[in-house]
């Protein structure tokens, strides 16, 4: 029997980050596991950190393979891929496009949304394998030991990293402080920040390395329903239109924290409470959901 095969469509570049690609990838994983074959295309420039990574050395390629699939799924912000007419194309969305089909897919948008999106919520985030495999079965517990601070695609320019360190100041010394995404260096957070950091690039086993924290400041993007996926409570922030209605879903599911000093010091049965909330929110399986309805 031959099996099934899909055309997968990121786009990536310095100012959008890697949500897109790292949302293709988990549907690549899935697609594989379920017995179908994947052709993974890119537009646009992948981010100079992001090139040496293992998935994109051995599935991305410009252009299009020379047998075109029956269905593709698109996950772009600006580009738009030029594919066959007939060709049975669905889409991933960050927001509402001006003219949308009752076959695309909102992860960034939550039960609270309004009931005409059909397969929006993050239930239909697509995340890597690697969040189900080290996804907890039970809320996190315990003081406050560790913090991740979550910088995405657009933050190298971003003013509010003057904000956030005013912030984190306030944190607990005895709190580990750990900054992920992009190609930071340490002196400029000690600089800046007056505090002392570590920080992590690792993209390829990022599941492993964020599931220990107790509490992450981020983006409302694809990082917090990862970060959600491993139980970790939130405190979300917001760089473009899309993150602001992402950050309000998210607020309503009560899995968040406002972006306080005070935040740091709530009680552990609280952040013990959205753990659980977070962990009945997005369970890792939004991919197989997505081929499920295709396949």
């Amino acid at each position: 029997m031959i099996p099934p095969e899909l055309l997968l469509v990121a786009e990536a570049g310095a100012g959008i980050g890697l949500g897109h690609v790292l949302r293709i990838q988990a549907l690549y994983e899935f697609a594989l596991w379920g017995g179908i074959r994947p052709h993974v295309t890119v537009l646009g420039t992948l981010p100079r950190h992001a090139r040496q990574l293992p998935f994109v050395q051995r599935q991305f390629s410009i252009g299009y393979p020379t047998e075109m699939p029956d269905v593709a799924i698109i996950d772009t912000k600006t580009l738009q891929p030029k594919l066959p007419l007939g060709m049975d194309v669905v889409r991933i969305l960050d927001g509402f496009p001006a003219i949308g089909t009752d076959r695309d897919f909102y992860p960034h948008h939550y039960p609270t949304d309004k009931q005409w999106v059909h397969f929006g919520g993050p239930m239909y985030a697509p995340l890597r394998m690697q969040f189900t495999k080290w996804r907890r079965r039970k809320p996190r517990t315990g003081p406050l030991r560790a913090v991740l601070v979550a910088l995405g695609g657009g933050d190298a320019a971003g003013p509010h990293l003057d904000d956030l360190g005013e912030i984190i100041a306030w944190l607990p010394r005895d709190v580990w402080i750990c900054i992920y995404g992009g190609m930071w260096k340490v002196g400029w957070f000690k600089d800046h920040w007056g505090v002392d950091v570590t920080v992590c690039r690792t993209m390829e086993d990022s599941a492993l390395m964020l599931k220990d924290f107790d509490l992450a400041i981020t983006p409302a993007s694809m990082t917090a329903l990862e970060l959600l996926c491993l139980g970790i409570p939130i405190m979300p922030y917001a760089v473009n239109k899309e993150q602001r209605r992402a950050k309000r879903g998210l607020e309503a599911c009560d899995v968040t924290f406002p972006l306080t000093r005070q935040s740091f010091w709530a009680d552990s049965w609280e952040r013990e409470r959205k753990s659980k909330n977070a962990l009945d929110l997005v369970d890792g399986r939004g991919a197989e959901r997505i081929l499920t309805t295709l396949f």
